[in-house]
């Protein structure tokens, strides 16, 4: 890359630099997130049993 061309990347291109990372509120809240999801095992376990069910009925076409 030759030096002008980085010089005016440098210049011109800044309020570029960061728009391709989250943001430290959405990691944080996604953070939270998973922590609430691996705290409700049984909710997990009822989810996946409803989920089984729902593709075990499709396929016998209960609906």
């Amino acid at each position: 890359m030759s030096h002008d061309y980085a010089d005016y990347l440098t210049q011109f291109a800044r309020p570029y630099v960061y728009t391709t990372s989250i943001s430290p509120a959405i990691a944080c809240a996604t953070l939270a997130s998973l922590k609430i999801i691996q705290s409700m095992k049984s909710k997990r376990d009822e989810i996946s049993w409803l989920a089984i069910f729902n593709i075990s009925a499709k396929e016998c076409r209960l609906f």
